[in-house]
């Protein structure tokens, strides 16, 4: 079990940022910077780096993680390793009993609840949408979330953890543990999948890889000293506690255009590290008809020392 995660994520803001949690207004998870980053800006100014999966095999990947700086990993072949159809998973896995998580995407995801269903009810939700009598939110977004972390407290736990089928899925990721480099152990791994959904700006407290392995996904990536701007909540899985008008406005607009990576774009087969404390969003890209398009994606998250 991994614990602590407040601690463990002050330390770690002090550490990559220099900025630290404000523990006597914990309700309002405020942030107080005192002292300045050390980024690895001149190396590669404000822009993922790029590398081939036989680069990251043989080393590449290593450099970017001790340098503490994103980088998009193309031309895998996780994809090749099963059929992630939406229409072929849900013929396999037609019966078995999930809780899909679902947000309301007019309110930038800041409460999500579970529903329980089918596996196939989940695919044709997603896929083909919600009627106006299903459900009570303004744009309801439903994606589903298998994954191997185990928390204390009833914090981010599982929400599927009979669904043993289903979690054998992340036998067929594809991604090495090994080009990470020496030191690194992974903390968990997750798979996400569903159509059309977009998921808000937050960071991790861990290394993270997200690997795609059908469908494309947008990956937007702020430096960790935007901190200012999102001013991250605690017990909101860090989602922003500044608004949208907020941030669009003086400096925090600056920041944030200044703090920008842009944006990469993950095919099947591709993958991004993206380092901890790294703000980042996912946007899951229409289909050709301009539908919502099926995604499945992988994360697979390290940690360096102990932990718990």
């Amino acid at each position: 079990e991994v614990r602590g995660m407040k601690d463990l994520c002050s330390s770690v803001f002090l550490e990559k940022t220099g900025y630290v949690y404000a523990s006597d207004v914990p309700e309002l998870s405020r942030l107080l910077y005192f002292c300045n980053t050390n980024e690895p800006h001149a190396t590669y100014p404000n822009r993922y780096g790029e590398i081939s999966l036989n680069d990251a095999m043989n080393g590449k990947l290593e450099e970017f993680v001790r340098l503490n700086y994103p980088a998009v990993i193309r031309g895998g072949s996780s994809q090749a390793l099963r059929d992630w159809d939406h229409k072929a998973l849900a013929e396999e896995f037609r019966e078995e009993h999930v809780n899909a998580l679902i947000f309301d995407g007019a309110e930038d995801g800041s409460e999500i609840s579970a529903a329980g269903m089918t596996f196939a009810e989940f695919c044709e939700y997603s896929v083909n949408g919600f009627e106006a009598e299903d459900s009570p939110l303004a744009n309801p977004v439903i994606y589903l979330l298998l994954t191997t972390r185990r928390l204390q407290g009833n914090v981010a736990m599982d929400p599927n953890p009979s669904a043993e089928k289903l979690i054998h899925l992340l036998n067929f990721v594809g991604f090495e543990d090994s080009v990470m480099g020496p030191g690194l152990k992974e903390a968990w791994s997750n798979i996400r999948m569903g159509a059309g959904y977009d998921y808000p700006v937050h960071i991790d407290c861990f290394e993270n890889v997200l690997v795609q392995l059908s469908g494309r996904k947008r990956v937007k990536l702020w430096s960790p000293s935007s901190i200012e701007a999102w001013k991250p909540m605690l017990n909101h899985k860090h989602w922003p506690g500044t608004t949208e008008e907020e941030r669009r406005r003086g400096h925090l607009k600056t920041l944030l255009d200044d703090e920008r990576f842009g944006e990469t774009t993950l095919s099947a087969g591709d993958a991004v590290y993206i380092p901890s404390m790294y703000f980042h969003s996912v946007h899951v890209d229409k289909d050709s008809e301009g539908g919502d398009s099926w995604s499945v994606s992988a994360n697979r998250y390290y940690y360096e020392g102990e932990v718990g």
